[in-house]
């Protein structure tokens, strides 16, 4: 959450880094919600969940107004920002959440049932958060498949004033760029040192709107968790073999 809220700030115009190199408000204002976290015992998600509450309790007239107003009013500026930034994310989810309904009544409307429409609505947007009470199937049946098709061809015919003939061939052209793009990523993947299997999730993982980088720096974080958890195993052996010599 707060890599969101980094962004948000940066995003808002405050400074990440001073011309010299140091931390500046964005690294401030996360450390003082941290700090205030930390103070109430209260994980960030439930600080998030209740954010009103702490705004009022550290604001002007609050219980902790004096603990507020310390280094200049940062600790709550940095609150009424994280309360702002709270409101934004929250405003984004319902517009995401209405234009899914929007397609998903599109679909339904054209004779897909709402658990297929919904199927489809994620194969257009693989990056879209789901919501884990949508029950929409791994697979689809022909019919389904060939009815998709067809809707994609009326909508491609009325948004670009085509034939049939051209939405058709319209939609094979869309189909062959994305497969053969697909390939060059892939191969230019495996290029750089991956197998075959690996191009094949990082390219998919791309899809979903998850850097390279970011994918990396993920395995990099797991890969330190294993290791941490086999080394808590492992110590008491260690310890008893040093105790034993």
């Amino acid at each position: 959450m707060f890599e969101e809220f980094k962004n948000y700030l940066i995003e808002q115009g405050y400074s990440e880094s001073t011309p010299s190199g140091k931390p500046s408000t964005v690294s401030d204002y996360i450390n003082r919600v941290s700090k205030i976290s930390e103070r109430e015992s209260a994980s960030v998600p439930n600080l998030a969940k209740d954010i009103s509450f702490y705004v009022e309790k550290y604001g002007p007239t609050g219980k902790e107004s004096e603990f507020g107003k310390k280094s200049h009013n940062s600790y709550i500026s940095a609150l009424k920002q994280f309360e702002n930034f709270l409101s934004e994310m929250a405003r984004i989810k319902e517009e995401k959440r209405k234009k899914k309904e929007k397609r998903v009544k599109q679909f339904m409307k054209s004779g897909f049932s709402r658990s297929e429409a919904l199927y489809w609505f994620y194969k257009e947007n693989p990056a879209h958060d789901r919501n884990k009470y949508d029950n929409s199937p791994r697979y689809m049946p022909n019919t389904s498949v060939e009815r998709m098709k067809e809707m994609e061809i009326e909508e491609y015919m009325k948004k670009y004033e085509m034939t049939r003939k051209e939405a058709i061939e319209l939609q094979n052209k869309e189909e062959n760029d994305a497969a053969n793009e697909s390939e060059r990523r892939k191969k230019e993947l495996i290029e750089s040192g991956m197998t075959e299997r690996e191009a094949e999730g990082a390219e998919f993982m791309e899809k979903l709107g998850i850097p390279l980088e970011e994918q990396k720096k993920h395995k990099t974080n797991r890969n330190s968790g294993c290791m941490v958890a086999l080394l808590i195993m492992i110590a008491p052996t260690i310890l008893l073999s040093l105790l034993i010599f």
